[in-house]
């Protein structure tokens, strides 16, 4: 069998370039909460308090979560080893 110079059939090609191929970002869920992840401009910060009075005045916003409110402990991801925690605890270490 011989594939060099021939064409293979490639699965979903014929949607995406016709534009019928659905993305995650194409489906439409109504009663979805979305999550906002507040990051900051600076790369080491002691995080000192969360004014959530302030934030909770902002229109749309249904709650607050801070790390104390999540599960301890709290999960670590990271490239090579799972040593950066999914939110800030007590300090930032990296922007953003």
């Amino acid at each position: 069998m011989d594939i060099v110079g021939t064409s293979l059939p490639r699965i979903g090609a014929v949607e995406r370039v016709t534009g019928l191929q659905q993305y995650a970002a194409d489906i439409r869920l109504d009663n979805v909460l979305h999550l906002k992840l507040v990051t900051l401009p600076c790369a080491h910060a002691r995080i000192v308090g969360v004014d959530r009075e302030a934030a909770s005045q902002v229109p749309g916003v249904r709650a607050i979560v801070i790390a104390r409110d999540l599960p301890q402990p709290i999960a670590r991801y990271g490239p090579v080893v799972a040593d950066r925690p999914l939110v800030a605890i007590g300090e930032t270490k990296f922007p953003g």
